[in-house]
């Protein structure tokens, strides 16, 4: 998920940026790598605003394995991942949409799997 403060324009501008960056991420086969952590906090004061808020009604607890899309997202490791977006075959907006109590938007994608 990518969050924007777009200056107006609505949510079809607010898709197409995301877009853009993600493919130029893609063309550029931004490197991934996991890290692990000895806490989901440890991981947040190391990552900062590149690590995606969890959901509320999650509670981490122990060690946490992050995947780290180099300069663009972090998140939990849910399992098999790319080492490279260079292996992604674009890109597929699963949800969109406005965040009101920030003033944002928020692009939500999923990753093709490049044909082989």
């Amino acid at each position: 998920t990518m969050r924007f403060k777009a200056a107006g324009g609505g949510i079809e501008i607010v898709i197409e940026q995301a877009a853009a960056i993600l493919n130029q991420a893609i063309a550029e086969g931004r490197p991934v790598r996991t890290e692990i952590f000895e806490s989901a906090a440890i991981a947040a004061a190391a990552l900062g605003d590149l690590l995606r808020p969890s959901d509320p009604r999650v509670v981490l607890k122990g060690r946490a394995r992050v995947v780290i899309i180099e300069g663009l997202d972090a998140n939990a490791c849910g399992g098999t991942h790319l080492r490279n977006l260079a292996e992604a075959g674009g890109i597929v907006v699963s949800a969109a949409g406005s965040e009101p109590e920030s003033g944002g938007s928020f692009v939500t994608f999923l990753l093709q799997s490049k044909s082989t």
